[in-house]
């Protein structure tokens, strides 16, 4: 299920997973946590199982005090220090971020019900991470990474590339095993930072060929290692068994001429579609605002993005 996708010209889908908010509260941040409460219990939440309060701040300037999860939502509500330079003094802000899966409860009694309590609570929020996924229906083995970013490690069957939460994170992995489809599904799921601009590997979904042109280019270790894979291939052998044990950069040379196929790119259309469907949907704002500094317990406008660690 999908809260929003959009399905390319070549049938790959594509959508955003898991997003991280964070929110300025219109009230006090325990306020805010009680209301919180009064949402969730009607759908079964439990304080005492789900919810941390009252922790000891972790940073001098921002830092959650309260946090609670349930049924796959995440809060944390606490306060952000932010210093005025116009009035030389400190403002204390109280905020919010938020963690979800919207292809998981788009549409669910409870998401409808968290929605409505952002609206009433909530200032507009600035989107800080997201998780974008591309599905494809092909095995796992065609899709072939040709960059020369090295793997770091291989979990279960999933390829990681880059470093866990930060901009650029990439895993590939088989959709088919893990919710147990009829038919074959790759997901290439990327993670991104909405302050930095989204760029993919270099990968290419590959279909076998016989011949491919340009071989003179290849030294000539290379070309035997090739003109062997495509043997083994030819005799019905596991050819990708035996590409994986070759040297790391020796196999980036051979690989493209192993196959053609689709390279996948960024397509700023349908990154801004799918985009565009989450300001909507979870009150994100688009712009910054300048800092209200008219009241002390809560504030109305913004001109900052939260600090919190990501």
């Amino acid at each position: 299920m999908y809260q929003n996708e959009y399905v390319d010209s070549y049938g790959f889908i594509h959508s955003i997973d898991n997003i991280i908010v964070d929110y300025y509260l219109t009230c006090s941040y325990k306020l805010a946590t009680t209301l919180l409460f009064e949402v969730l219990a009607p759908f079964g939440f439990i304080q005492d199982s789900g919810s941390k309060l009252d922790m000891l701040p972790s940073f001098r300037y921002e830092y959650y005090r309260n946090l609670i999860w349930y049924d796959g939502f995440t809060f944390s509500l606490g306060k952000y220090s932010h210093y005025d330079k116009v009035h030389g003094s400190w403002l204390e802000l109280d905020v919010m971020r938020f963690k979800v899966n919207p292809n998981k409860h788009d549409g669910t009694p409870l998401m409808e019900a968290v929605i409505r309590y952002i609206r009433n609570n909530c200032k507009d929020g600035y989107l800080v991470r997201y998780d974008y996924a591309v599905d494809i229906k092909c095995p796992l083995s065609d899709v072939v990474v040709l960059g020369s970013r090295k793997e770091k490690g291989l979990y279960k069957g999933t390829r990681y590339f880059g470093q866990r939460h930060k901009h650029g994170y990439c895993k590939i992995y088989d959709k088919q095993v893990e919710q147990h489809l009829d038919y074959e599904l790759t997901r290439i799921e990327y993670t991104f930072c909405s302050s930095n601009i989204p760029v993919f590997d270099d990968i290419l979904i590959r279909a076998p060929v016989s011949v491919q042109n340009g071989l003179e280019s290849l030294p000539a270790q290379s070309r035997l290692y090739l003109d062997m894979l495509q043997e083994i291939e030819a005799l019905g052998g596991d050819m990708e068994a035996y590409l994986q044990r070759i040297a790391f950069r020796t196999r980036k040379k051979i690989e493209p001429y192993l196959c053609s196929g689709i390279r996948l790119r960024v397509d700023s259309y349908i990154f801004d579609y799918l985009i565009d469907c989450l300001l909507d949907k979870f009150i994100i704002s688009s712009v910054e605002e300048p800092v209200n500094t008219e009241g002390t317990d809560f504030i109305t406008d913004f001109d900052c993005k939260l600090p919190f660690p990501e």
